[in-house]
């Protein structure tokens, strides 16, 4: 019994991350903070893009972004910027795989040390509730870097979605 208690402390204590050192939270992007109103998003779109397509499922809305250019990095990349409740409140970047190992490097810079790695995968989580994740994705690697309002919504939504599998059978 006494051996079970330890091995479950010591799960317990080796899941939660650590908290982030070094580097930076990230409080927006390039310009628009978060919380900022969505045509903030669509005037830096404007200004820096090749091409801006301005997608609005309900409750989420997406403006997605063509030939970005981000400093560091050789290759044009794509943002998406979500804003939820018509405010910013994340982002997914996606990097030619050819500038991934640059790209990584960058975040770390700026991030700091990744609260968790699993394999060429890098996590961030803040004490604020906002997270980023960088991976390598079909050819490609692809940072999403969100707050505690597209969790919390995203949360909602799966629980929405169980229940309505449950009533469903």
């Amino acid at each position: 019994m006494t051996r079970l208690l330890v091995i479950g402390f010591l799960l317990a204590v080796v899941s939660v991350p650590a908290p982030v050192q070094g580097g930076q939270e990230p409080s927006g992007f390039a310009g628009p903070s978060w919380g900022s109103p969505r045509t903030a998003t669509l005037d830096l779109a404007e200004k820096h893009c090749g091409f801006t397509m301005d997608r609005a499922p309900v409750p989420t809305i997406e403006v997605s972004c063509n030939e970005y250019q981000l400093d560091g990095i050789t290759r044009p990349v794509i943002p998406t910027l979500q804003s939820i409740d018509d405010t910013l409140q994340g982002y997914d970047i996606v990097v030619p795989l050819a500038d991934a190992d640059a790209f990584r490097t960058a975040l770390i810079e700026k991030f700091g040390t990744p609260t968790l790695t699993l394999g060429a995968s890098l996590f961030w989580k803040w004490p604020s509730g906002s997270e980023a994740m960088v991976s390598p994705y079909n050819g490609s690697a692809t940072l999403r870097v969100v707050t505690k309002a597209v969790l919390a919504r995203r949360a909602a939504e799966s629980k929405q979605q169980r229940e309505q599998i449950k009533k469903g059978f």
